[in-house]
């Protein structure tokens, strides 16, 4: 509770803020002890004489109430001091008027007189067709203020561009004091530590190719030096070219700032390796009644081998069953086996490999034996 005294210029004298008050009620035994909160040093004129306004506050322990007089007894460093005149309690210490927000009618009151509330409890109910229109258009204004906020939100993000991703910006056609539209192209931001490259493997080698297998990429403009690179995606359809089916190949190359988009170059895919490997000239194996065989030297002449192959390259083929190192095969250049073949067979190419004649050992003029070999590949 607060009480604003009114002191004569003796009561008044040597007063401090803090100074200790005690309180004495006609109603109740004992004291009701507080403390000095302020003091007004202007002085007030009052009868015949001056009074200073001394603004005193104490604890209440639930009986005192506004308007009640109250004896002041002032504990001061001068020794305790009687105020003459009775004081009133001019108020609680905290105070607040609770008034209806919305128009409506009163479905239920939660407290009575003098009962203690605490911030936050309910005290008393609204209800009715005024409250509930009041209340939806509460919440209409409240969304229409969030649009709006939200709007201008927008609009003031969009005022900074910034770079999607990081990376080196050309082709810039900002400049300060251009007028743009929206959508409007600024620049052009390529992360050149990663870069998309798209090749076309045809349909003799795309089978041998997964995702996820590692590569090296050379380009024309870079001489001797590769950049790795993985294989992305391997297309399922393939498109016509020249009468041969061409897959479309993605590479993710890792490059450096080096690379350029638009850079021509050479791909070479690692589809596997084998050691200890028993390898055979490429120009040796053709296709026999359906399977790779090769033709052997022996003393009685050539004779075809049936042959499992693994890997190979441009180069070599490598067995995994049907021939021993150190023996020798036939081999020769491809087109003149192809030759050899359509004089026997009467017809044209029709398979992976040269086809070979149902008549076996028949070499071709002008091969010569090969001795096979072990080599890591």
């Amino acid at each position: 509770m607060v009480i604003v005294s009114e002191l004569n210029a003796a009561e008044s004298d040597g007063l401090q803020i803090g100074d200790k008050v005690l309180l004495t009620f006609k109603e109740f035994d004992g004291f009701v002890e507080g403390y000095v909160s302020a003091i007004d040093s202007t002085p007030i004129p009052k009868d015949t004489y001056f009074v200073y306004r001394v603004t005193i506050e104490a604890d209440n322990k639930g009986l005192l109430k506004p308007g009640q007089e109250a004896r002041v007894t002032l504990k001061t460093n001068k020794g305790d001091r009687v105020v003459a005149q009775p004081q009133i309690i001019d108020r609680y210490y905290r105070e607040t008027i609770v008034r209806c927000p919305p128009e409506g009618t009163v479905t239920a009151v939660h407290v009575k007189d003098m009962a203690r509330v605490n911030a936050g409890d309910t005290i008393v109910s609204l209800g009715g067709e005024k409250t509930r229109r009041y209340i939806e258009k509460k919440q209409l204004d409240i969304r229409e203020l969030e649009v709006k906020i939200a709007q201008k939100q927008d609009i003031r993000d969009k005022l900074v561009v910034r770079a999607a991703i990081s990376g080196t910006a050309e082709w810039v056609r900002a400049a300060p004091g251009l007028t743009v539209r929206q959508g409007e192209p600024l620049l052009t931001v390529f992360d050149s530590s990663k870069m998309n490259m798209w090749i076309q493997v045809d349909e003799t080698d795309i089978l041998q190719l997964k995702e996820g297998a590692d590569a090296a990429v050379t380009v024309d403009a870079l001489p001797g030096k590769s950049f790795p690179a993985k294989v992305t995606r391997i297309d399922m359809m393939g498109k016509n070219e020249e009468g041969f089916a061409q897959y479309g190949v993605s590479l993710e190359v890792t490059g450096t700032a080096e690379l350029r988009p638009g850079m021509t170059g050479n791909v070479s895919i690692f589809i596997g390796e084998s050691k200890n490997a028993l390898l055979v000239p490429i120009e040796a194996v053709f296709d026999h009644e359906g399977e790779p065989a090769v033709e052997i030297l022996t003393e009685e002449g050539p004779k075809v081998v049936p042959v499992k192959l693994g890997l190979m390259n441009d180069r070599y083929a490598e067995v995994l069953e049907g021939l021993d190192e150190g023996q020798e095969v036939i081999t020769g250049s491809t087109f003149d086996r192809l030759e050899s073949e359509k004089k026997k067979t009467g017809s044209g190419f029709d398979g992976l490999l040269p086809q070979k004649g149902e008549e076996d050992g028949a070499g071709v003029e002008g091969d010569k034996g090969v001795p096979l070999q072990g080599k890591e590949q």
